[in-house]
């Protein structure tokens, strides 16, 4: 099958599916458009946007967009339905186009013709799916001017003004926020995912207020991944901006106990996500996987 053709099926499904049920197809569209608008947009910082993020700013644009395009949907066939003549009087001018039939009524073949273009012309005043859809546009756009609490954005417009640049006082080591001292301190395990983006933001908002004005401490441990690499990297960028820190990478001062080597070194073999915890009981199987007993429950380990 050529590319071409296959394009040019894809497009007819897709015509097919607008006339047969426009609203879902109009908001499966949507929701796709803004799903890889969004991806392109963020693609520089998806770190700090996880799936289920994603996925809640794209329903919080695709709702108020899909109310929109339906509400005009059903505006201009409520348009179209006040302004188009009487269907009789339609028949009537129409009917020397009609053609004798081989079999029938002498209105068959054209009748199918004259209910296809009716049906084209008269997209229906149906006032309560108007309503339905104004509505759902209102929440959509209610929603969308209030996703962010007063409370999450406090620090936005210092943090903006860091992303412009470094302050004139920040080159001397005070920063633009006076003498106030910031204890910053982080534990990662397992994060490499999320390190990239951390540590660029924290060194913006460092910039900001002033390297005199911090103290930087993260402890890193026992993780598996590429997460030391990055917090090393990370060090030589704090010791280049004369930022004092205490960073400790794959840290070993407090050991684990017998049993979680015991039971790590088995959830690293048999794949079992399993958290100990204090006064809960193993699950049975995971108990005689392992070969031995304790408290656990399923969760994703965060050790």
């Amino acid at each position: 099958m050529s590319p071409s053709f296959s394009v040019l099926r894809g497009l007819r499904v897709l015509r097919s599916a607008c006339t047969n049920h426009p609203h879902l197809t109009t908001c499966a569209v949507l929701f796709l458009a803004t799903r890889v608008g969004l991806v392109l947009i963020l693609y520089p910082r998806l770190q700090a946007f996880p799936e289920p993020r994603m996925l809640f700013l794209t329903a919080l644009f695709t709702l108020p967009s899909w109310g929109i395009a339906m509400s005009c949907y059903r505006a201009v066939g409520c348009w179209r339905g006040m302004r188009r003549k009487d269907p009789d009087e339609l028949d009537k001018e129409l009917a020397w186009l009609v053609l004798p039939a081989h079999e029938g009524d002498r209105d068959v073949i054209f009748g199918a013709a004259v209910r296809r273009r009716r049906r084209l012309l008269n997209l229906g005043p149906n006032y309560q799916t108007s309503v339905a859809c104004g509505s759902l546009a209102m929440i959509g756009l209610v929603l969308l001017a209030t996703f962010t609490l007063p409370e999450n954005v406090r620090y936005q417009d210092e943090i903006r003004h860091a992303q412009r640049g470094v302050p004139s006082k920040a080159q001397a080591g005070h920063g633009s926020t006076g003498d106030t001292r910031i204890f910053i301190a982080a534990m990662f395990h397992n994060n490499e995912a999320v390190i990239p983006h951390w540590t660029k933001e924290i060194l913006r908002v460092i910039s900001y207020i002033g390297v005199n004005n911090v103290f930087v401490s993260v402890v890193e441990s026992y993780s598996e991944d590429n997460s030391p690499a990055l917090l090393r990297a990370f060090e030589s960028d704090v010791i280049l901006r004369k930022i004092p820190h205490r960073i400790l990478i794959q840290d070993t001062t407090i050991e684990r106990p017998a049993s979680m080597r015991a039971y790590w070194s088995c959830w690293r073999r048999t794949g079992e996500s399993t958290t100990w915890r204090a006064g809960l009981t193993s699950n049975p199987e995971v108990s005689t996987t392992c070969g031995m007993e304790g408290n656990a429950i399923q969760a994703r380990s965060t050790m």
